[in-house]
This record gives structure tokens, sequence and C-alpha cells, in this order.
């Protein structure tokens, strides 16, 4: 899996990057395949960060953003976002097999 982490209206510090990458290594063990995963953090003023997660898998882009006046809050709701999401997206694919069998 291939992640990339940018910044928009923010200097990227290593710390940040680091931490981002962290969090997110071992995303891909609740959706297979997934090819790659982009994270933006932005910082929208008035003390808010803005973090979007772009996760690409065979076809399809997963994209959620999260807000929060804490930059590393804002990552870690993003994290458990895309954790959710990829849950509930792989729990369809799931569903949709098994109903076609049956």
């Amino acid at each position: 899996m291939n992640t990339i982490v940018r910044g928009v209206n923010l200097e990227l510090s290593n710390a940040i990057d680091m931490y981002v990458r962290e969090k997110f290594k071992n995303i891909n063990k609740y959706f297979d395949h997934l090819d790659e995963l982009e994270i933006v953090l932005s910082n929208t003023g008035k003390r808010n960060f803005q973090v979007e997660a772009l996760a690409k898998v065979k076809g399809h882009n997963y994209i959620l953003k999260t807000e929060n006046e804490d930059m590393y809050k804002a990552i870690d709701n993003a994290k458990l976002k895309m954790k959710e999401l990829l849950i509930k997206e792989k729990n369809k694919i799931i569903d949709k097999k098994r109903k076609h069998i049956a």
C-alpha cells in the first residue's frame, strides 16, 4: 500500500508525517487490496485543522473529511472514520456475494 501525506496551507513537520503514517499503517487489514491512501492535512483558519483521507481500492475511491481544533485529534478521528468506512464497505461486498450464492 502506497501512503501519501500532504499539507495544504500548513508546513508538514516530520513528527506529524510520522504520526500519520504510524496511525494509518495497519488500515489495510480492514479492507484487502488497498492500493493507495492519501492523507491531506490543512489549516482552515480560525485554529481549525482539517484532515481529508482518500483510499483507492480497485476502481473505488472512499473519501472522508474531519475537522478539529487539535491536529492530532483530527488525525485520530480520521483514522477511526476510515476504519468504520472500510469495514462497512467490506461487509457490503461480503453480503452481496452471500446473497448471490443463496
